[in-house]
């Protein structure tokens, strides 16, 4: 199942519905909060956070994942795109980081690599190159 993390009913609702479409699992949660509650009961193979919401940010969730030991690929989706935003992100271990409004390609794009890569730490500097993205994941035999 993928999570979909978004306080925007309609970019959230959106992006469950795109997912679906292309043959993912995916459950929408309206707030940080909302999906951690969950997660015990429901875990994802993926999530999607959207960095700006009441409550626990994007970056908020990352931490509590991290500190639960959770290590689950994490897309970040964002209408503020910062490079400091970005790094923070990166460096807490997002597979990758989009701006809204969201390119259909990429997203499908992060989500196909999280079904198939598995998180690594690898320091900021080589997270971020160029102003691009490189992933914070190693290649992995997908889980059947």
């Amino acid at each position: 199942m993928i999570a979909v993390v978004d306080d925007a009913d309609s970019v959230r609702n959106a992006v469950v519905r795109l997912l679906q479409s292309f043959g993912y699992a995916a459950r929408g949660f309206a707030s940080g909060h909302e999906f951690l509650q969950a997660w015990p009961s429901n875990p994802a193979r993926c999530v999607i956070l959207d960095m700006t919401m009441p409550g626990l940010s994007g970056a908020d969730v990352q931490r509590e994942l991290n500190s639960a030991n959770v290590r689950v690929p994490v897309v970040i989706m964002t209408a503020y795109d910062s490079l400091d935003v970005r790094e923070e992100c990166m460096r807490l271990g997002a597979l990758a980081f989009l701006s809204k409004p969201i390119e259909t390609s990429l997203l499908l794009d992060a989500v196909a690599a999280a079904f198939t890569r598995q998180r690594v730490d690898i320091p900021i500097e080589r997270a971020i190159v160029g102003g691009e993205s490189v992933s914070p994941f190693r290649e992995v035999e997908p889980e059947i």
